[in-house]
This record gives structure tokens, sequence and C-alpha cells, in this order.
């Protein structure tokens, strides 16, 4: 199982949102279990063995609480908002 983390701000559509949906469309595509979960804060989730997570970097703070997380498959998916591209 793989859980897409995430919070409300995914009711709006964004770069990030529509990125998350074809992360998910692709991961069901090829005979992966996956599902969203909306979350308030990563602090408090309560993380399970034998699921996988892609926690979405909208979920990122200065106080993450990292020592929980080190037994878990956790992978952090960054999107960069189009006004931090820079053009060289």
């Amino acid at each position: 199982m793989i859980k897409i983390l995430t919070t409300t701000i995914h009711n709006k559509i964004s770069g990030g949102n529509i990125f998350n949906v074809k992360l998910y469309e692709f991961l069901k595509n090829n005979s992966l279990t996956v599902d969203f979960e909306i979350i308030e804060n990563l602090n408090e989730y309560n993380f399970k063995e034998k699921t996988a997570y892609i926690i979405d970097g909208i979920l990122i703070e200065n106080n993450i609480k990292t020592e929980r997380l080190k037994n878990h498959n956790i992978s952090f998916l960054i999107h960069l908002w189009s006004s931090l591209n820079v053009t060289i």
C-alpha cells in the first residue's frame, strides 16, 4: 500500500494538485495499491507498518518530529511554486 499524504489545499486547482493526481494515476496504472489521505498535521499522523508514504511538501514545517519517521518508508514530494523557478 502507498499513501499520498496531502492537505486540503488540494481542493483548489494547482500545479501540485495536478501532479499528485498524475502520480496517483501512474501508480494505479502500474498495479500498485495507492490512496490519498488529507491530513492536518504530520506530527500527529499515525504511520502504519507495511505502508509506503509519499508526503506532499506542503506538509513540511519547521518543527517536524523526524525521529518518529525513521522506521517508516517515507518520501517527500516537493513542488516549487512557479514564482521560485529561476530563468537563466
